[in-house]
């Protein structure tokens, strides 16, 4: 029986006079490799930042499971448009300050992590002069040092040049990386490309004017119809 992550009841999220997400009720457990699809503002970040404990709820609740001494947020990570790095550090000073929230900082994993992804020639420069796609290969970095179980990616491709694609293209295809030895567990991806969404997902997932709705597996919503649903 697969562990259960994380299940939600009745979400809705309101801002201002624009009602986000307006129904929302669904689970994920280990081995959900989710694709979220819907049209602009249909509330699919909304609904993520919702799941990954970012925004509260109006109304409706989200029961998160525990893993051994481990509840969910331990094992999980964000990554989407919002870097949240502090600008007047180094690169190599953000990932400092990351990992030793989390315990033992290891230089070693942070030089690796940033040569990994590119940025070895960068990290003793301040981010606030990194253009947004450093800023999000920095990001990756994190996420490799994190080495979560399970992953909220929105639109991650965002200011990637080809190298840092394919790296995370990597990434998201082997569900993780050999080294260093990282297994993602599962995952909910939102990405304007809808050929690479739907390859990557297991099942599907599609918000329609704020409202979540039944849950497809791949083989049961072909991409020409999903397409027309998008359209």
């Amino acid at each position: 029986m697969s562990i259960e992550y994380l299940k939600f009841q009745n979400l809705q999220k309101q801002f201002a006079y624009h009602r986000a997400v307006k129904s929302a009720t669904g689970c994920i457990c280990e081995g959900d490799y989710i694709s979220l699809f819907g049209i602009n503002g249909a509330g699919k970040s909304t609904l993520l930042y919702l799941l990954a404990g970012i925004y509260k709820p109006d109304k409706g609740a989200i029961e998160y499971g525990v893993q051994g001494k481990k509840n969910f947020h331990a094992l999980m990570h964000l990554l989407s448009h919002q870097s949240m790095f502090y600008a007047r550090l180094t690169a190599e000073q953000n990932l400092v300050f990351f990992q030793g929230l989390y315990g033992n900082v290891d230089t070693r994993e942070i030089l690796f992590a940033l040569e990994l992804t590119g940025l070895s020639a960068h990290r003793s420069k301040f981010i606030d002069g990194f253009s947004r796609g450093m800023i999000q290969r920095l990001m990756i970095a994190r996420m490799i040092l994190a080495k979560p179980e399970f992953v909220f990616f929105d639109e991650p491709f965002t200011g990637l040049d080809m190298s840092g694609q394919r790296l995370l293209l990597s990434i998201i295809k082997n569900r993780g990386m050999e080294n260093p030895h990282w297994k993602i567990k599962g995952y909910i991806f939102v990405d304007h490309d809808i050929v690479r969404a739907y390859n990557f997902s297991s099942s599907i997932w599609y918000i329609h004017k704020g409202e979540l709705q039944k849950p497809y597996l791949r083989s049961e919503l072909s991409i020409d119809k999903l397409g027309k649903m998008l359209t």
